[in-house]
């Protein structure tokens, strides 16, 4: 299972119903490129974060 598969599946698992998740994802560049190098990704639910992850901009995040 891919490791976005595995961050989504840990949202649904961690929160209650009726609850909404905020996620904000950053992409990351190296010098002047314009492709990301990575993404640094953070999800909160009611101003509590519930996590925070780095993924490089690679197959399977690797």
């Amino acid at each position: 299972m891919c490791l976005w598969k595995k961050l989504e599946n840990r949202w649904v698992k961690n929160l209650p119903e009726a609850k909404t998740v905020y996620v904000k994802i950053e992409p990351l560049y190296e010098g002047t490129s314009l492709r990301p190098e990575s993404f640094y990704i953070t999800s909160s639910t009611d101003g509590e974060t519930l996590s925070e992850h780095t993924f490089k901009n690679a197959p399977r995040g690797k």
